[in-house]
């Protein structure tokens, strides 16, 4: 049997390349694998996969608690006492506190507080206090959470007929019947719930209002005037029969002092008292009144003949134009002001300074005429001095030539 040839240098090249191609489409084909594995899912707990009611919040939980709340609801109403007797709870789980109570600080963060809470609750857990503290946070949200949900169920009829305990008033059959049924079995703590969140906007709306919320405005109602029972009054003819009746009773009134009074003369008459024989003689008119005549006939008129615009002194409201324009001078007058002040005194200042170096001037003349006259005497000094020099020398050499020619 004739033996095969050995393989050619290409075809052995050919075949290590083809190896490693496969060998590196293993390695990918295994990592994208291992991508699109899913992860492990965590462990749920068991006893929540039955809870209907408030267990919406605890869902929010990653950590699920081992207590059972819809199975011990003894659990949530010792929650619910320990949270109401104690002040520091209530204000630091959001609930209301009474007005006329004082919350003293703790200092202690809002885990300590739950810790405590939580301790107090079940003070003989194995549990974590971590893992209690959550369970027992989460249940509080989880009230609250349904607070709101059934008192959204039941409107602002049933709400008030639950919380006024005259829940027997509701109609069987109704729909706020069957919501208050199903709250009897599964939500018995809906009033303490009430008494405890009543002071907070987010779950009590009955003091909050927007502009759409509907007013009462009863309470705003007046009686309107029909305008037809106004009588529409002629000023002209009321004018009219004034002055009319203000003549008639001038007219009627002179008259009857002239017959029945006496003449007065004396001025001090007119504003005195009237006289025996005038309060005997004269004859009561209906339409004069008793005051004293003359006053009367003086100050009626005057007011009579006064006309609308001239008695109302009716200030005229400034237009914006000229209170601008008043501003504007009022502000020019003062800047005048002040550049006349400014010019002052720079005219005072120069004259000032004028004045100085005119002094100086004067000054320095003095002082150079003086050195003039200093060096003037000076010369007439050294001039004496050099006379004076040249007389002894002039004698001197005289005295010595008579010496010599007297020695000879």
């Amino acid at each position: 049997m004739s033996e095969s040839p050995p393989p050619s240098p290409m075809k052995i090249m050919q075949a290590q390349l083809l190896l490693k191609k496969l060998s590196k489409a293993k390695k990918k084909t295994t990592k994208s694998a291992a991508k699109s594995k899913p992860a492990p899912k965590e462990k749920e707990a068991t006893e929540n996969s039955d809870n209907e009611e408030g267990e919406g919040s605890d869902k929010e939980n990653t950590e699920k608690s081992s207590i059972s709340w819809v199975k011990n609801p003894v659990f949530t109403s010792k929650l619910l006492s320990i949270i109401e007797e104690s002040l520091q709870y209530r204000h630091a789980f959001g609930f209301k506190v009474p007005q006329d109570a004082k919350v003293s600080s703790t200092g202690q963060t809002a885990t300590k507080t739950g810790n405590s809470l939580a301790s107090a609750l079940f003070p003989s857990s194995p549990m974590p206090i971590a893992k209690l503290r959550k369970a027992v946070v989460a249940r509080i949200r989880a009230l609250k959470s349904d607070y709101t949900k059934y008192k959204k169920e039941l409107g602002t009829t049933g709400h008030g007929l639950v919380i006024e305990d005259r829940a027997q008033e509701i109609k069987a059959g109704s729909a706020i019947s069957n919501v208050w049924e199903k709250m009897q079995a599964r939500f018995p703590w809906y009033i303490r719930l009430h008494l405890l969140l009543s002071a907070s906007p987010i779950y009590d709306g009955s003091g909050v209002a927007n502009s759409a919320t509907p007013l009462n405005t009863s309470v705003l109602g007046t009686q309107q005037l029909a305008r037809e029972l106004s009588p529409e009054w002629d000023l002209d003819a009321v004018d009219d029969s004034f002055h009319s009746d203000h003549n008639d009773d001038i007219d009627n009134f002179s008259e009857t002092h002239e017959t029945d009074t006496p003449a007065q003369t004396d001025d001090a008459d007119v504003f005195g008292p009237p006289s025996v024989h005038a309060e005997v003689n004269s004859t009561p008119t209906p339409s004069l009144s008793p005051v004293p005549a003359v006053p009367l006939v003086i100050s009626i008129p005057a007011m009579v003949t006064l006309s609308a615009p001239a008695a109302l002194n009716v200030r005229k409201r400034k237009d914006p134009f000229e209170d601008a324009k008043a501003l504007t001078e009022s502000y020019l007058s003062v800047r005048v002001e002040t550049e006349k002040i400014r010019a002052e005194s720079k005219r005072t200042r120069l004259e000032l300074t004028s004045n100085k170096d005119l002094e100086i001037e004067r000054l320095k003349a003095t002082q150079q005429d003086r050195q003039h006259q200093h060096e003037l005497a000076m010369m007439d000094k050294r001039i004496l001095l050099a006379q004076l020099e040249a007389g002894n020398v002039r004698g001197s050499g005289s005295d010595g030539y008579n010496h010599g020619h007297g020695h000879f």
